[in-house]
């Protein structure tokens, strides 16, 4: 089946582990994702007009530190977060739809990992997508899923899609830790290595006519700060943007773009205000989405922030987008930033690395759960008092209770008998000598 463009609606946000359920189930969450007021004051929305075929909703930091490293808690919250979501892009379409028919919408893909969480849904048939596969990465503290990746790739048409939801190393000149995630995510997936060759000219996200072609989108809270701020210069203080100083060279990077960028930092606010920015950092566009830059033709409806979120001191960050089929990898840009950083690149991780790392995220996982567990949780802290308790218990000395009870239990002192001398045995009458007296006597 012939398949041209597709429309794409990507929405990532970091939700600085607070749960949103509450602001979902008054609407003040999802509001944005119908009206919004923008900074001229018109009423504007975030979803397109007409009805793409893919909206992709990605999130970090969903819950607090303990809470994510529960797989079910945070599955059940992101299926709450599913029904809200639904109802906010049926309600949407049902006002702008020109017929009376309804809107059918179909979560078809979900991806998760610790507090980072993904969730694709669609108008279009379920028929009409396969193939959905979803893996991850983590590159947190101690090799934990503090910081992590989650790959979600799906087949639509004779295309196939891959979505890069990241949350990166945090801090301002901390871009060097950034860059080794990057290197980290890279040799991890497959998706990102060549099909045909180590040409070093060869583009990795290159396709061949046995595989679909590929969309490569990389998004999240990718924690890119600004290395200075000017204040009350918005936008002039993108020029100090990380992205551009220290990652164009990037193998990964160098085949990506993004649309102009004409929104306010994405971070950091005070939670519960619109633009108020919390002076503890600089304030950064940390939130962004890119995609490939080889297309013949990409049309970006609208990048932007959503300022009217305040349940998180970062702002949501969207992407409407179409984009045409994929070139072969023949007609694909081989820019020469890239192909120098090529040929230093590291070949992508054995098997035997993989089993390591997962290995190594699994103790540091299990050590951080535990730490937080006794230190934050009341279970945790009951259970640490407990073992307290039983320890000292164990090791007290033995202790008496009463005098009469130590009178039952000491020992009776041993009175010493004297060794008899010889007169006093000798003057004893025979029949009163005993055994015992002679042995002392010799």
């Amino acid at each position: 089946m012939s398949h041209t463009n597709t429309s794409l609606f990507i929405y990532t946000f970091n939700c600085a582990k607070q749960s949103q359920l509450p602001f979902a189930a008054n609407d003040t969450f999802l509001l944005h994702l119908s009206n919004i007021t923008d900074s001229n004051a018109s009423i504007s929305s975030i979803l397109p007009k007409d009805k793409p075929d893919l909206l992709v909703f990605n999130f970090q930091e969903l819950l607090g530190n303990l809470e994510s490293f529960y797989p079910d808690k945070i599955h059940d919250y992101l299926m709450q977060l599913t029904s809200h979501i639904k109802r906010a892009i049926i309600e949407h379409y049902q006002q702008t739809s020109n017929n009376d028919h309804p809107v059918e919408v179909s979560l078809i893909g979900l991806n998760y990992l610790y507090a980072l969480g993904t969730l694709l849904f669609s108008t279009k048939p379920r028929s009409s997508f396969s193939n959905f596969q979803k893996k991850s990465v983590s590159f947190g503290m101690l090799n934990s899923s503090l910081k992590g990746c989650l790959l979600s790739k799906l087949d639509y048409e004779n295309e196939r899609f891959i979505f890069l939801n990241c949350h990166l190393a945090a801090n301002e000149g901390m871009w060097k830790e950034r860059r080794k995630n990057l290197d980290i995510l890279y040799r991890t997936f497959p998706e990102l290595q060549p099909h045909h060759s180590q040409d070093i000219q060869q583009p990795m996200l290159s396709t061949s006519e046995a595989q679909p072609n590929q969309h490569v989108f990389l998004l999240g809270d990718l924690n890119l700060r600004c290395d200075n701020y000017i204040i009350n210069k918005t936008l002039e203080n993108f020029k100090y943007d990380e992205l551009a100083l220290h990652h164009t060279s990037h193998p990964l990077i160098a085949q990506l773009t993004e649309s102009k960028v004409t929104f306010q930092q994405s971070y950091k606010y005070q939670v519960g205000t619109e633009s108020v920015l919390n002076e503890k950092r600089n304030p950064s566009w940390c939130d962004r989405i890119l995609y490939l830059k080889d297309y013949e033709s990409v049309k970006v409806h609208k990048y932007g922030s959503v300022m009217s979120c305040t349940s998180s001191d970062h702002k949501p960050v969207f992407l409407q987008i179409t984009v045409p089929e994929r070139k072969t990898s023949s007609e694909s840009i081989t820019a020469s930033a890239m192909a120098q950083e090529l040929q230093a690149r590291h070949n992508p991780y054995s098997d035997l690395e993989l089993q390591l790392n997962t290995g190594l995220t699994t103790m540091a996982d299990f050590s951080i759960w535990l730490v937080l567990f006794v230190t934050f949780s009341n279970t945790g802290r009951l259970f640490v008092i407990g073992l307290s308790l039983f320890y000292l218990f164990w090791n007290l000395p033995p202790q008496s209770n009463s005098s009469h009870l130590s009178n039952q239990i000491a020992p009776k002192p041993h009175k010493h008998n004297p060794k008899p001398t010889t007169q006093e045995v000798l003057s004893q009458s025979p029949e009163h000598i005993q055994p015992n007296a002679i042995n002392w006597f010799l």
